[in-house]
């Protein structure tokens, strides 16, 4: 009986540490993937960013153009 309740000690104590590595994994994975999300939302408002540039560029680079009801005012 003593070596059944040894082994069930050590099995104990394997479990506890399984447990613990499990859980460590897990925190681990679980701040990859935040760092994951924050660099995906920091290029996608960088993406934002220079599409609303060009397009600022674009307005600013639009040629005038003539009213069609008044040839005296531009749009």
């Amino acid at each position: 009986m003593v070596k059944i309740r040894k082994f069930q000690l050590i099995n104990s104590t394997s479990n506890v540490k399984a447990e613990e590595e499990r859980k460590l994994f897990l925190k681990v994975r679980e701040l990859q993937i935040f760092a994951q999300e924050a660099a995906t939302r920091k290029a996608l408002d960088e993406a934002e960013a220079l599409e609303l540039v060009n397009l600022e560029k674009k307005k600013n680079a639009r040629p005038l153009r003539f009213n069609r009801v008044s040839k005296n005012k531009y749009i």
